[in-house]
């Protein structure tokens, strides 16, 4: 295989592995705390740290543009 192949299909697999983690760790509804019940949280729709709305649309739209990337890169690689 041509080193940019590997290159090529290296990328895609960490694009992909990252966003499928950003997307489990993104929709932790099912999660409970063991301490449940003993505080009192008040959850809010925005970010605490940017104060901007987040949604799993975006990550899901952020992967699909990562691996269009990496689609090009790697018609580019096969063709070289």
């Amino acid at each position: 295989m041509n080193m940019r192949r590997i290159l090529a299909l290296l990328l895609i697999a960490v694009l992909l592995c990252g966003m499928l983690a950003t997307l489990a760790l993104a929709s932790g509804g099912d999660v409970t705390s063991p301490e449940s019940g003993n505080t009192n949280v008040i959850q809010k729709e925005t970010s605490p740290q940017t104060g901007e709305p987040f949604s799993v649309g975006l990550v899901l739209v952020a992967a699909v543009f990562l691996c269009g990337a990496a689609a090009v890169t790697l018609k580019k690689a096969a063709s070289c």
